[in-house]
C-alpha cells in the first residue's frame, strides 16, 4: 500500500500527519476505544463511549495534559492501525521541504516502530497528487495567523477565537499548533493567561526550562490567585520534571509555601471551588513528604483532602479526587501495605474505570504480593483498553516469566521493546529472555540496535545498574554468536567508564577463555 501526497505549505504544524491518517483510510474501521488517540490530530472522537474521566475534561477542568510519553502512545496506536492495513506501507511525501518538525517527529516514530512502514521524502512536487485540505476552523486560524502582526484591526472576537483554539489544541494533546497560535497572540497582548497556556505547551514538549520561564511571567503579571497557581505549577516542575541539579524538593517546598500565602490573601471568589483548590494544592506537600520518606504524613494529607472533596460527583473536582486516591494508593504501596493499596485502587477505578494506567498500578501491587494470577487479570484489562503502553506489555512479560512461560514472556517483552525502542530496560528484558531460551541469534539482532546507538540507549537509563546490565548481556550475546574478540573490545571500552565489578568479572571470564 502506498500513501502519496504533496506536503502542505501551511503554518499549522500537523496537517501532513493528518493527511497520512486520512489517506490511510483506517478511521471508522475500528471500534477500539483508543479512537481518542486521534485527538492530538483533531481527528478523534471526544464523545467516545469508553473515554476516561481524565480524557473527558475541557481546558478549564483538565489537570493532566498530554506529556511526551502519552503522545508517543498515540503515535503507537496510529502507527499500529496503519501497519495493519497491508504487508508493506510506503508513505511517499512530495514537496517534503514543507514538512514541520512536529510531523517529522510523528513520522520518524512510526517508521522506527513498525518495520513494514517506510518513508520516502521527495523535494519535487507531484501535480497529480493531493495535499491536505484545511477544514473551516483551520482555514480561519491560518487566515488570522497570516495577518501582519502590526495589523491594528485585529478584533477582540478574533483574539478570543484564537486563544480558545490554542486551549483546545492543548487539551487534545497538540502543543505544537498551540505554540504557533500563542506566539502570534503575543504580538497583540501580554494577557497573563497566555503565559500559563504557553507554559503548558512547553512542558508537553519536555521543554521544562522554557515552561519555567513562562510560569514566572504568568506569576509576575497575573492576579494573586494566578500567582498561587503559577507557584504550584513551578513547584511540580522542581519536584517532578526538572532533570539533574535543577530538580529540588527544597525549592518545590518553598514555592508551595509561597503559593499558600498567596491563597490566604485571595478575596471575592467562589468559596467552595476555592477551598477545593486549596485542598488539592496540599497534594504538593504530600508529594514532598513522600519523596522525603515521611509517607505516613503524606497519607494523612491525602485522606483529609479526599474526605473534603467527598461531595465531588463530576468534572474537575472528581478528577482531583481521583488523583488524590491514586497518590494515596502509591503511599500505601511504598509502605508495603498492599491490601490497603488494593482497596484504594479499587475505589479509584470506581471513579475512572477506563484509564488504563490505574489497572497497571494495581497489577504492580499484586505482583509485589506474588499474586500473579490477579496481576494478569488487571493487566489484561489495561491491555484491552490500550495495547500501546510499553509498561503493560513489559509487566505481562514479567508475569509470564514468573509462571515459567518463557516463550510467551519473550512475545510480550518484544512488543514492549518495540513500543519504546530506545528504552534500555525494555531491551534488556527482551534480550535476557531470549538468552534464557538459548536464542542468541535473535538476541544478536536486537543487541545490534544497541551497539549502533549506544549513547542514546544509555542516556535513557534510569541508573548505572541497567547500563552495566545491558553492556554485560551484550558481551554475552556477542560471545555466543562467535564474536569473542568484539566482546572483549566492547567490555574494555566500557570498563574505562564504569568502575563495575560485574564488568570486571565478565572480562576475567573472557580472558580465561
Amino acid at each position: 500500500m502506498k500513501i502519496s501526497f504533496n506536503s502542505k505549505s501551511t503554518i499549522l504544524p500537523l496537517t501532513d500527519a493528518k493527511e497520512v491518517v486520512v489517506l490511510s483510510g483506517f478511521i471508522g474501521k475500528t471500534t477500539n476505544p483508543l479512537e481518542s488517540s486521534l485527538n492530538f490530530l483533531d481527528l478523534g472522537n471526544m464523545n467516545a463511549k469508553n473515554i476516561s474521566l481524565t480524557d473527558s475534561m475541557d481546558f478549564n477542568n483538565e489537570i493532566r495534559f498530554y506529556l511526551s510519553g502519552r503522545r508517543r502512545r498515540a503515535y503507537n496506536y496510529i502507527g499500529q492501525q496503519i501497519s495493519n492495513l497491508d504487508e508493506e506501507i510506503i508513505i511517499e511525501i512530495y514537496r517534503c521541504n514543507n514538512l514541520h518538525k512536529a510531523t517529522t517527529e510523528f513520522l520518524n516514530h512510526i517508521v522506527a516502530r513498525f518495520e513494514n512502514i517506510h518513508l520516502s521524502l521527495i523535494e519535487e512536487e507531484n501535480s497529480e497528487l493531493p495535499e491536505y485540505q484545511l477544514n473551516d476552523t483551520e482555514e480561519k486560524i491560518e487566515k488570522l495567523l497570516l495577518l501582519n502582526p502590526r495589523n491594528l484591526d485585529f478584533e477582540v472576537s478574533q483574539f478570543e477565537f484564537l486563544e480558545k483554539q490554542a486551549q483546545n489544541y492543548l487539551t487534545k494533546g497538540d502543543p505544537f499548533t498551540a505554540e504557533v497560535i500563542l506566539n502570534f497572540l503575543f504580538n497583540y497582548s501580554t494577557k497573563p493567561d497566555l503565559y500559563n497556556e504557553m507554559s503548558l505547551s512547553m512542558i508537553m514538549q519536555d521543554k521544562f526550562i522554557e515552561s519555567e520561564f513562562y510560569l514566572n511571567e504568568w506569576k509576575k503579571r497575573g492576579t494573586i490567585k494566578s500567582k498561587a497557581y503559577a507557584n504550584y505549577a513551578l513547584s511540580m516542575l522542581y519536584a517532578r520534571h526538572h532533570d539533574g541539579p535543577l530538580k529540588s524538593l527544597e525549592t518545590a517546598k518553598k514555592l508551595l509555601i509561597e503559593a499558600q500565602n498567596y491563597l490566604n490573601n485571595v478575596r471575592d471568589v467562589d468559596i467552595k471551588s476555592f477551598e477545593a483548590d486549596k485542598e488539592f494544592m496540599l497534594n504538593g506537600y504530600a508529594l514532598i513528604l513522600f519523596r522525603n520518606g515521611e509517607v505516613d504524613k503524606a497519607i494523612q494529607i491525602e485522606k483529609d483532602a479526599i474526605e473534603k472533596l467527598s461531595y465531588a460527583k463530576k468534572g474537575a473536582r472528581l478528577l482531583q479526587r481521583s488523583v488524590l486516591f491514586y497518590n494515596l494508593a502509591q503511599c500505601y504501596t511504598q509502605l508495603k501495605k498492599y491490601d490497603l493499596a488494593i482497596e484504594t485502587y479499587k475505589e479509584l477505578l470506581h471513579l475512572d474505570k477506563d484509564f488504563p494506567d490505574y489497572y497497571v498500578e494495581l497489577a504492580k501491587v499484586y505482583i509485589a504480593k506474588n499474586d500473579f494470577n490477579s496481576a494478569w487479570k488487571e493487566l489484561k484489562v489495561a491491555y484491552n483498553i490500550d495495547k500501546t503502553i510499553s509498561e503493560v506489555n513489559s509487566l505481562m512479560g514479567y508475569v509470564q516469566m514468573q509462571k515459567g512461560n518463557l516463550v510467551k514472556a519473550a512475545r510480550y517483552y518484544k512488543v514492549a521493546q518495540e513500543l519504546e525502542y530506545l528504552d534500555p530496560d525494555a531491551l534488556y528484558d527482551f534480550v535476557y529472555t531470549l538468552t534464557e531460551l538459548d536464542d542468541y541469534d535473535t538476541a544478536f539482532i536486537y543487541i545490534k540496535k544497541f551497539l549502533s546507538n549506544e549513547i542514546k540507549f544509555l542516556s535513557n537509563a534510569k541508573n548505572n545498574q541497567i547500563k552495566v546490565d545491558l553492556i554485560s548481556i551484550s558481551a554475552e550475546v556477542l560471545v555466543n554468536v562467535g564474536r569473542t574478540v568484539e566482546a572483549k573490545q566492547f567490555l574494555e571500552k566500557w570498563i574505562k567508564i564504569f568502575d563495575s565489578n560485574q564488568l570486571l568479572k565478565n572480562r576475567a571470564i573472557l580472558k580465561q577463555d
